[in-house]
């Protein structure tokens, strides 16, 4: 639970930081980014997408108590992030977090095309484990952290990973460690941070402190 509060806020500083508005949870789950957002003054617009209506219903079950229904400022969609609905493109920023690692390796060319040329968001925030740390857990031969997982990457593939999508749709990348880092194994989560290249070397937007 602690690692989960690490990573959640590790994207929440990230979006934060970089001045969005509009955010977009693919992979939203049960809803606890979507909850955060909701609660962000500065996220004046969220939407949460995944492909199981029971995890959408679990999300809305979770915003209930906080008096933050499914309506104008956020909103609950069903479908599928690799076939994604092109009225969603545009949005500030999108967030994957702990959700690559369970499509699988073949369909990840239709992740990358759906996220990084249909939606186009202006920031992309990718959390995944480290698969170096694994042996930390227990976990030798190959053997993964979740029965749902299709992979689990190293810190090596990630970085090439990151860096082949980044340069085939024009935005830069950036690798991160959340938590507290072992020496030779890095950390438990990592994320990679995508910034959409600015046309014609147009100036970034400055964020205001807040």
């Amino acid at each position: 639970m602690l690692q989960n509060a690490q990573r959640l806020e590790a994207v929440m500083a990230v979006l934060r930081g970089a001045c969005v508005a509009r955010v977009l949870d693919l992979g939203c789950g049960p809803g606890p980014l979507l909850l955060r957002l909701a609660q962000a003054d500065w996220a004046r617009e969220v939407v949460g997408l995944d492909v199981d209506p029971g995890e959408l219903k679990a999300a809305q079950a979770a915003l209930d108590p906080y008096g933050l229904p499914d309506g104008d400022r956020l909103r609950l969609v069903q479908g599928d992030l690799l076939r994604p609905d092109a009225r969603l493109a545009g949005f500030d920023a999108a967030a994957l977090v702990e959700t690559v690692e369970h499509i699988d390796p073949g369909r990840l060319s239709a992740l990358e095309h759906g996220v990084f040329a249909v939606l186009r968001p202006g920031l992309v925030v990718v959390t995944t484990p480290n698969a170096d740390y694994n042996p930390l857990y227990g976990r030798t031969g190959g053997r993964f952290r979740h029965p749902d997982h299709r992979f689990e990457w190293s810190r090596v593939q990630l970085r090439t990973w990151a860096g082949r999508v980044a340069a085939a749709h024009g935005y830069s990348a950036s690798l991160h460690d959340i938590g507290p880092a072992h020496p030779r194994l890095g950390t438990s989560s990592q994320m990679a941070v995508f910034r959409r290249v600015p046309a014609g070397g147009a100036a970034p937007v400055r964020c205001p402190v807040r």
